[in-house]
């Protein structure tokens, strides 16, 4: 059983609780760590994705152009409900924006049956191209 909290990308600065464990397994988590985008790094790249400029994020999500800088800085984090703010405009889940995962959504709110199982056809062929290009 491993419990872990890791605070940087260096081991020893990580705060750990380990029964059974050695040290190679807290490297393999520090590693993993280090290998996940940073909120700041996500909120920068889907920005720029909707080719936004830090004063409009700032606007929509009612904060200053000076906390979005931050934010995409690392140097200040996003209270829960700015953080809810960013994953609403950019479509993305909070888990997609803090790095626990690398799955991005879909809203198919308001489409039919049938629209959703052509989106998601669609979806499943390029999921499968992707996979073979990606082989060669």
């Amino acid at each position: 059983m491993i419990i872990a909290m890791l605070k940087s990308n260096d081991v020893s600065d990580c705060h750990i609780n380990v029964t059974n464990c050695n040290i190679e397994t807290v490297k393999m988590l520090a590693s993993q760590k280090a290998m996940r985008p940073s909120i700041g790094e996500r909120i920068r790249e889907l920005r720029q994705s909707k080719n936004l400029r830090q004063e409009q994020v700032a606007k929509i999500i009612g904060v200053d152009r000076s906390a979005v800088t931050a934010y995409e800085n690392g140097t200040r984090q996003p209270t829960f409900d700015t953080l809810v703010s960013m994953a609403r405009l950019f479509h993305v889940s909070t888990d997609y924006l803090l790095g626990i995962t690398d799955a991005r959504t879909i809203d198919i709110t308001g489409l039919t049956e049938n629209e959703i199982d052509i989106l998601n056809a669609l979806v499943q062929s390029m999921v499968q191209k992707n996979r073979m290009l990606n082989r060669k």
